[in-house]
């Protein structure tokens, strides 16, 4: 076992943490993607797949695993240097490109185990779900919302619950589909159903996001990777993993 993991192994275990070496993981969008890369770096992931047409600019900062000195430079170069520098042995492959056809994100992401799918809710994101639905793979969608996170998966069997006809070019509709859609743990906070209520419109045009939820956003997607990997029950759509921070305070 590389040292640089010597801390996790009596929490994740030396099988296991040998297992995530070997596991191979695709990002289809590093901006959240690449939070939850690092964090699966540091956790003892090693095999990274990362997709992303995108520069880094400065709005990106505030919640995003880039500093200034990645300005202007494509994301997935910069998060290679991030991964490369933790672990030095780590393999990632770079694609900078945005993806919307099934025949090129089947290239970039067919060997992949798990997709992370943090595109935005344009053609990309449906065609990884058609994906998964027609090579049995799995894709874990998180969310940052608020001060908290909700993350669940997609599989074949529940793939087909949020079809392709549900495809919107603006993000934030998307966003309230999917979050509509999840039901189980995750109630939307009543701090945020007044910011829900005004995404779209002209007082709130972007979906605000905070460097606290993508954090907390990147640490249940690795808690869901780990499982995945020991094949444990994931928290499959329309279930979910989700923690709101202020309601936690609040309790």
């Amino acid at each position: 076992m590389n040292h640089l993991f010597l801390r996790n192994i009596p929490i994740i275990g030396r099988s296991l943490g040998e297992k995530l070496g070997k596991f191979k993981l695709c990002f289809v969008g590093c901006g959240l993607g690449g939070n939850i890369a690092v964090l699966a770096a540091r956790t003892g992931f090693r095999h990274f797949v990362l997709v992303d047409g995108d520069m880094v600019e400065k709005s990106n900062l505030n919640r995003q695993e880039f500093d200034h000195r990645d300005l202007g430079k494509p994301k997935v170069s910069s998060l290679k240097r991030r991964i490369k520098a933790i672990n030095p042995q780590a393999q990632v492959k770079v694609f900078r490109r945005y993806v919307s056809m099934k025949s090129e994100i089947l290239r970039v992401a067919g060997a992949a185990n798990v997709i992370i799918n943090t595109a935005d809710f344009s053609r990309g994101f449906f065609e990884v779900l058609e994906i998964v639905s027609e090579r049995k793979k799995i894709a874990v969608v998180p969310l940052n919302v608020g001060f908290g996170s909700v993350v669940t998966v997609f599989d074949e069997n529940n793939v087909r619950m949020f079809r392709k006809e549900h495809e919107s070019p603006d993000e934030i509709h998307g966003f309230r589909l999917l979050l509509s859609k999840t039901r189980g743990r995750y109630k939307l906070p009543k701090y945020f159903a007044k910011i829900f209520k005004q995404m779209g419109t002209s007082k709130l045009i972007h979906t605000p996001q905070v460097g606290i939820a993508a954090e907390l956003t990147a640490a249940l997607a690795v808690f869901v990777l780990l499982r995945a990997v020991s094949g444990n029950r994931l928290p499959m759509f329309p279930r979910n993993l989700a923690v709101d921070l202020e309601a936690v305070w609040s309790s």
